[in-house]
């Protein structure tokens, strides 16, 4: 379960701001934190709860970079932190495995002043109008890393294979080498049989004068 802070309301222009954010700094941020944990779920939900706590900050951010992973160096504590209750859970309840995951959104006026349903309708529609439009965003995102992780693997492969025909061709030359090798020591050894026979020759021509 996701836990999302107190969410202002919020102009156009400042969810546009938080789409650029996650444009800009998304896959900065997103590596930094999966170079933290355990596995690439974890860093997709503290991703999540990063640009959340954003939308939801009231003051204004001055160094956006640095204030980005100082949250999420809290949230990866935070995270850590959580791990050891969930291994128990694990090992007393089982691992029960679920795709859905819950927000809980409180959102707010200004001076802990909250809207509910009761109280303003429409700032709730327009909040889950905005989480709505940011899940896409975050799903894109998600889906861009894993179209340039499946790059770098193909491109992987493919060096791999480039360098397996680099070698082929190196070891069709040494080959074509060692066959003119065979041949030249060959023909070399018929060389040296005629001459060995020719030397046999003149050894026993002068053998011969002896007498």
């Amino acid at each position: 379960m996701t836990e999302v802070g107190i969410i202002p309301l919020m102009s156009d222009e400042h969810k546009n701001n938080i789409t650029q954010t996650i444009k800009q700094h998304g896959r900065r941020l997103f590596n930094f934190i999966q170079s933290k944990v355990a596995n690439t779920e974890d860093a997709k939900d503290i991703l999540q709860d990063v640009f959340y706590q954003l939308a939801g900050n009231t003051k204004p951010v001055e160094q956006l970079s640095s204030w980005l992973f100082t949250v999420a160096r809290n949230k990866i504590t935070d995270n850590y932190r959580k791990k050891k209750p969930e291994l128990l859970e694990d090992i007393f309840i089982g691992d029960e495995e679920d795709d859905n995951a819950v927000v809980n959104m409180l959102i707010s006026s200004g001076n802990e002043n909250f809207v509910s349903d009761s109280s303003d309708v429409t700032t709730i529609n327009n909040a889950k109008i905005f989480l709505d439009n940011l899940m896409p965003a975050v799903a894109a995102f998600d889906l861009q890393q894993q179209i340039s992780a499946q790059q770098e693997a193909l491109k992987k492969a493919e060096r791999k294979y480039k360098n397996l025909q680099d070698d082929a061709d190196d070891f069709q030359k040494k080959k074509k080498k060692i066959e003119q090798q065979i041949e030249d020591n060959q023909k070399d050894q018929k060389d040296q049989q005629a001459e060995i026979e020719k030397q046999r020759q003149l050894l026993e021509a002068l053998k011969g004068r002896q007498k």
